[in-house]
């Protein structure tokens, strides 16, 4: 049933994580060759063997593409009654209760859409990954946990 939650038993909404998180690595890792042989045509070979220049590339990438993934494994979304439970960018995990969410937006991180959602008492917004299954049913859940009015619902409502 939409509505009911408790403390003990929240709906909780996992990310559909994988195909997106592939064919951005697929991407990037595309990109980069076809970058690379664009600028440096015929020396992209005297390129490769420049391990330096690599390293510092893929390192960089990698540690981007490990955040995204620690991310997606806390990420999960829970909606109680009384509040939302979600990760801020450091990945610690917090419960807010309704009445204290204030502001939200949608954001692209490294690609993949984003709901941050400021809340008092929060430093860091709660993200909200946009790629989780049951976004419909998570989507209605909130209007109807927050109301119509409110600047989340409005947000989602235009999603």
């Amino acid at each position: 049933m939409l509505g009911s939650t408790t403390e003990k038993d929240p709906v909780v909404f996992d990310s559909r994580f994988m195909p997106p998180f592939l064919a951005l690595l697929a991407l990037v890792v595309f990109g980069t060759v076809i970058v690379g042989v664009i600028r440096h045509g015929g020396e992209l070979m005297l390129l490769l063997a420049n391990s330096d220049y690599l390293l510092f590339l893929f390192g960089f990438i990698g540690v981007l593409m490990l955040y995204v993934l620690l991310l997606n494994c806390v990420s999960c979304v829970k909606v109680y009654d009384e509040g939302l439970s979600a990760v801020t960018l450091l990945l610690d995990r917090h419960f807010r209760p309704w009445d204290q969410l204030y502001g939200a937006r949608i954001r692209n991180f490294l690609g993949l859409r984003v709901l941050l959602i400021d809340a008092e008492e929060l430093k860091r917004p709660l993200i909200v990954p946009l790629y989780i299954e049951g976004l419909d049913i998570f989507v209605a859940l909130i209007i109807q946990k927050v109301g119509k009015e409110h600047e989340l619902a409005r947000l989602l409502a235009r999603f």
